[in-house]
């Protein structure tokens, strides 16, 4: 008989399958189907963590366990998305709500599926002093935004006809020690043009809402008149010009 699929098999964490094929002298064909479970890794290792709506200081890596992550004054509370490298591992989070002004110290405690082993990640959070940098309303001289404003919302387009060559783009803050930047009026150009507003806090944090101006292009195909280097050319109908010129004249500029 004839086998195959036999011989060394690589083999990934959690089932494999592998096929044992068996051909006899007379064509007979035998399929023995293999599962091979390689077991997960015991560890309490984790394979990520993040900070639903933050950043953390640096990369996350399975043995590095200490991190910085800001957050907003008006959080109180952080949320965690924690990804394991054992399924089987278990972890309790220590200190994620109730957050103090300035900074406050998160634990992720992770214990191994046999419990003896525990890794302790440390998650320094430092919640600013007040530092609200949304805006109040946004408006534009032209056109209208869409979405409709939305303090939460930082990306908008507006549409503006061919004839509209300035618009102005004017935030406000929700508070007064918020500091608004980039309003005023701008020079658009055909097709899109994209403006920012940024609105920066006392602590120096700064949100930026995006304005899309697209202006249209012309559908005016008219022109006023037609002049040459030699004088203005004469219309003498609806889209036809005359412009005579001595035989001598073998170059013309027309404009």
């Amino acid at each position: 008989a004839m086998i195959s699929g036999d011989g060394e098999v690589s083999l990934n964490v959690g089932v494999n399958v592998r096929n044992v094929i068996v051909t006899a002298e007379h064509g007979e064909i035998k399929t023995y189907k293999i599962e091979i479970t390689r077991e997960t890794k015991v560890t309490s290792l984790l394979k990520n963590i993040k900070v639903r709506n933050y950043s953390l200081d640096k990369a996350f890596e399975s043995e590095e366990t200490e991190y910085i992550v800001i957050i907003d004054n008006e959080v109180e509370e952080i949320n965690l998305e924690i990804e394991k490298i054992d399924p089987l591992s278990t972890y309790e989070v220590e200190g994620a709500t109730n957050l103090e002004v300035g900074e406050n110290e998160v634990k992720v405690i992770s214990k191994d599926r046999n419990n003896e082993e525990t890794t302790i990640y440390t998650l320094t959070v430092i919640r600013q002093a007040y530092s609200n940098t949304y805006l109040r309303s946004l408006t534009v001289s032209e056109g209208e935004l869409t979405p409709e404003f939305n303090k939460n919302i930082i990306s908008y387009e507006v549409e503006v006809g061919n004839e509209i060559k300035k618009i102005t783009v004017e935030g406000e803050a929700e508070v007064e020690t918020s500091e608004v930047i980039g309003n005023g009026e701008y020079d658009i150009r055909i097709g899109e043009n994209e403006k920012e507003i940024k609105v920066r806090s006392e602590g120096n944090i700064i949100r930026t809402y995006k304005v899309k101006i697209i202006r249209r292009g012309s559908n005016n195909a008219e022109i006023e008149r037609i002049t040459s280097d030699l004088g203005e050319v004469e219309k003498i109908s609806e889209g036809r010009y005359k412009l005579v010129v001595a035989y001598d004249q073998e170059e013309i500029l027309i404009s």
